[in-house]
């Protein structure tokens, strides 16, 4: 036999962080904290579907702690941010368990839009203050009847980052999620164009998937 190297050592345990292959506090805390930002970056495509990015990003490097986080978006937020975020906070929780006791996950993505569309049914049923003075929002949400599905879109803008974002979903009888989509592009496109974009996307969606009874 001949050797591939000419020392035999046993193996050991090496921490990769340090060149002298010790452990120590400095880096495992580094570590701890890419990891977190890791974390939340898997987790973008999320808060950009519920049209939260715009508060998050700003701030991930900036709290060392998620109490003061929270505060911060909650004090210093639109409400309707604030809302948005409290409702996207609570799936995300909801998400953690299903995952620890049953299992399953949800995409990124399918979350914040779940979120944008609970928020925004809320929302409608609800009515905003600044129409407090107004009459009640005209439009409520329906289910479909058995049988049939359910296709609403809308967009949205993100001023501080120049976007457009548009979102759609289709929901069955028991307003249970079949399919959600999202797609966003540069620049601030009027309001009838976001959203007949949203409308052809949805549309071409669903004759995909070769879904069945749509309303839109």
């Amino acid at each position: 036999m001949v050797p591939l190297v000419e020392e035999v050592v046993e193996d050991s345990l090496i921490w990769k962080d340090e060149q002298n292959g010790i452990y120590s506090v400095r880096p495992g805390y580094r570590l701890w904290r890419k990891s977190q930002a890791n974390m939340w970056n898997k987790m973008m495509d999320g808060w950009r579907a519920a049209s939260l990015s715009s508060l998050i990003e700003p701030r991930i490097h900036n709290f060392n702690d998620a109490q003061s986080f929270i505060l911060d978006i909650c004090s210093r937020g639109d409400i309707r941010d604030a809302d948005r975020f409290a409702v996207m906070m609570d799936e995300i929780w909801k998400n953690r368990n299903n995952i620890v006791w049953n299992d399953t996950r949800e995409e990124a993505t399918k979350i914040g839009l779940q979120v944008y569309f609970h928020w925004h049914d809320w929302f409608l049923a609800r009515g905003s203050s600044d129409r407090a003075q107004g009459p009640p929002p005209p439009i409520a949400w329906t289910p479909p009847n058995e049988g049939k599905l359910k296709c609403n879109v809308d967009a949205s803008y993100n001023n501080s980052l120049g976007l457009t974002n548009r979102g759609w979903c289709v929901r069955n009888n028991v307003v249970k999620f079949i399919v959600v989509g999202v797609a966003w592009d540069y620049g601030i496109l009027p309001t009838i164009v976001a959203e007949a974009m949203a409308l052809k996307e949805a549309m071409q969606g669903a004759i995909l998937l070769q879904l069945p009874n749509v309303i839109f």
